[in-house]
């Protein structure tokens, strides 16, 4: 099951290039990358297989692609379980079913992303408004088709 997770998460190429499961890691992730300590986090609490999965800016330090890469792969290997996931990111979004828009610690608005989309008066309609036109569009696509 390791290896599979590292494989979900991209990291199986950069184990075995430190030398496979037995590697040692420099004191504070040092010979990894900001993204890959945060993919190696990710892969952890996937292994652990929980019922409730948090995640906070989980995915912040990786590139687009590789977001939204591992976001898929949250949404499959913890099908059971509940995400609750902290994003600044808009497209880190893409899969939930469920947004809750915080303002200055309080909640402002909840409801499914195609909800919130839909109602020209919400803040998170507002926020992808504000991306750039085609990054807006193609980010509602997203958010509609996971409905």
């Amino acid at each position: 099951k390791l290896w599979t997770i590292l494989q979900l998460t991209g990291l199986k190429d950069k184990v075995e290039s430190l030398g496979g499961l037995a590697a040692e890691v420099a004191d504070l992730g040092e010979n990894l990358s900001q993204g890959q300590r945060q993919l190696i986090c990710i892969a952890r609490a996937l292994l652990r297989d929980r019922r409730i999965l948090v995640l906070d800016e989980a995915t912040s330090s990786l590139d687009l692609e590789s977001e939204m890469r591992v976001i898929k792969e949250i949404s499959k290997s913890a099908s059971k379980a509940t995400v609750i996931q902290v994003a600044h990111r808009l497209q880190a979004l893409v899969g939930s079913s469920k947004v809750l828009v915080m303002d200055k610690g309080r909640a402002i608005e909840y409801g499914s992303p195609l909800e919130l989309l839909g109602d020209a008066k919400s803040v998170f309609a507002e926020m992808v408004n504000s991306l750039e036109s085609a990054a807006s569009e193609q980010l509602r696509r997203k958010l509609c088709q996971e409905q």
